[in-house]
C-alpha cells in the first residue's frame, strides 16, 4: 500500500523543486516534458529499492524470475495494442460515425517532445506494472494462490486510483471498469508469461500512441491547428459502446495471445529437447 500511495500521490513531493523554478505550463513543451520524465525518475527506482534493501532480494526479480530482455514478450504486447487500436478506432469512425481528422503538427516543436515521450511513457507505465502486476501480485500471491483473485484484487487496486481520470471524461463511476478491463488482461498476461515484459509492451504503446498519436477532443484539444498530434478525434464514443467493443477486443486478442505464446513454448521446448551435435 505505501508503494501504491508513493507511486500515485507522491509525485508531487517529486515535483515539488520543479515548481519552485516558476509556472512549468509557461515552460517550452520539450522543457516541461523533460522535467517530467525526470520526476517519474524517482518513482520507477523506489520499488526496485523497495525490493533490495526491505526484502533482501534481486532488484530485477520483482520483474521476471530471470535477469533478461525478454524482446518477443515485449514486442508481442506492442502488437496486440496496436491491434485492439486499429479494430476499436475503424469500429468508433466506420460503424458508429465518431469524426476523425488529421493535420500535420508543428514538427519544431512536436518532434522534441515525441521523442522524449518515449522513454517518458514508457518510465510512467512501467513503473505502474512493477507496482500492480509485479509487486502487488506477488504481494497478493502470499494470502492466496488463487490466481482469479490475484488478477482482480490488483486489477482493483490498479483501477481506483485512476478515478480522478473518470472524472475528467464526465463517466458515472463504473468507468472505472474501462481502468480494470486492461488491469485484468494485464493480469493474466503475467500469469500466462511468467513476467512483465508483454503488459509493459502494452501499456506502453497505448499510453503513447494516445498522447503523441491521437488526441481526443474532451474540452482541452484544440484540433489538428493545435500541431500536437497526428490524428484528433472530434468526439467520443457512450462509455457503453467503448466498454464493449473493449471486452470484445481483449477476450479476442487474449485467444490469440495464449495461441502465439503456446506455439512458442512448443517451438522452445521442441528445439531444447533436441540432442547436441
Amino acid at each position: 500500500m505505501f508503494l501504491i500511495v508513493m507511486m500515485h500521490y507522491g509525485a508531487a513531493l517529486f515535483f515539488l523543486p520543479i515548481t519552485l523554478l516558476g509556472d512549468y505550463t509557461t515552460w517550452p513543451p520539450a522543457v516541461a516534458s523533460l522535467a517530467a520524465m525526470l520526476v517519474l525518475l524517482p518513482m520507477i527506482l523506489i520499488p526496485f529499492l523497495w525490493v533490495w534493501l526491505v526484502h533482501k532480494r534481486p532488484w530485477w526479480s520483482i520483474v521476471v524470475p530471470k535477469p533478461r530482455i525478454e524482446a518477443w514478450n515485449f514486442g508481442m504486447g506492442i502488437l496486440a495494442a496496436l491491434i485492439v487500436a486499429i479494430v476499436s478506432w475503424t469500429y468508433f469512425t466506420v460503424v458508429l460515425g465518431v469524426p476523425i481528422s488529421f493535420g500535420a503538427p508543428h514538427w519544431a516543436t512536436y518532434l522534441p517532445v515525441f521523442l522524449i515521450a518515449i522513454p517518458k511513457v514508457f518510465m510512467q507505465t512501467t513503473a505502474e506494472e512493477i507496482i500492480f502486476r509485479g509487486y502487488g501480485m506477488q504481494a497478493v500471491r502470499t494470502f492466496t494462490a488463487n490466481p482469479v483473485a490475484i488478477v482482480v484484487v490488483t486489477a482493483f487496486a490498479f483501477a481506483l486510483p485512476h478515478y480522478p481520470n473518470v472524472l475528467m471524461n464526465d463517466w458515472p463511476w463504473w468507468g472505472l471498469i474501462n481502468f480494470a478491463l486492461p488491469a485484468l488482461l494485464f493480469g493474466w498476461m503475467v500469469l500466462r508469461t511468467g513476467s512483465l515484459w508483454m503488459p509493459m509492451g502494452w501499456h506502453w504503446f497505448n499510453n503513447f500512441s494516445l498522447g503523441q498519436i491521437i488526441e481526443v477532443n474532451n474540452g482541452t484539444a484544440s484540433g489538428p491547428a493545435a500541431g500536437t498530434a497526428i490524428m484528433f478525434s472530434d468526439g467520443r464514443p457512450s462509455l457503453g459502446q467503448q466498454t464493449g467493443i473493449t471486452i470484445v477486443c481483449y477476450v479476442l486478442i487474449a485467444l490469440l495471445i495464449n495461441y502465439l505464446v503456446g506455439r512458442r513454448e512448443a517451438s522452445l521446448g521442441d528445439r531444447d529437447s533436441q540432442p547436441a551435435t
